[in-house]
């Protein structure tokens, strides 16, 4: 993890835990991204939403506050997600 956090830093960038929510489902993984980015200036718990979209192509509309701390912060993310992934499932 240190060797990524080096390189990430070598190539002005940072690492940031993301989740990704498309028209295929959500992914959630470690992502280097750029230091001036809205999600690679994120201090502390605040918490930050991209939103993409058709009137927000190139550009993404950004919401961002202070976050409940940590572990509350955690167990509402992941809350979140879990209610996410129900929307995406496929009925057997």
């Amino acid at each position: 993890m240190e060797e990524r956090v080096k390189a990430a830093s070598c190539r002005g960038n940072v690492l940031r835990y993301v989740c990704e929510i498309g028209s295929t489902g959500c992914q959630v993984g470690l992502k280097e991204l750029p230091k001036d980015s809205a999600l690679g200036r994120l201090r502390g718990s605040d918490n930050v939403v991209e939103i993409y979209s058709r009137c927000y192509e190139s550009s993404p509309l950004v919401i961002q506050g202070a976050g409940a701390g940590n572990d509350t912060t955690a167990a509402g993310v992941l809350a979140d997600i879990m209610d996410l992934q129900d929307l995406f499932q496929k009925p057997a």
